[in-house]
């Protein structure tokens, strides 16, 4: 019985700090999709600070993308995926404790040359 208050007593004290570390970011999310509405999976979604730094996520089979933890400022997302032209957002702002910022992006099919 001891040992299951102390594993239990662990875990809160896990959580609590998890918790408060992740206090003060944002989230972005979003769904890439084709003209006609289809999911468009294995899309590249990067997410560029204004430092530069870059996080680079892929779209799952609903072509949904989540990128988790990100600092409080501005960001440029690019979303690309092969046959497709890929679509620039420039200035999207993570606010503080945001929990889902959306970038939503319908992707048309790029002109064979």
């Amino acid at each position: 019985m001891l040992l299951l208050l102390i594993i239990s007593a662990c875990a809160g004290s896990l959580q609590a700090q998890t918790t408060s570390a992740q206090a003060g970011l944002g989230i972005l999310q979003g769904q890439v999709t084709d003209r006609s509405g289809a999911a468009i999976p294995g899309a590249s979604v990067e997410v560029r600070g204004q430092d530069g730094a870059a996080r680079n996520v892929l779209t799952d089979h609903e072509g949904r993308y989540r990128v988790l933890a990100l600092q409080v400022g501005g960001y440029t997302v690019r979303i690309a995926s092969p046959g497709f032209r890929p679509v620039q957002s420039p200035q999207v702002e993570v606010l503080r404790d945001q929990r889902g910022g959306t970038v939503n992006a319908q992707l048309e099919i790029q002109a064979c040359l």
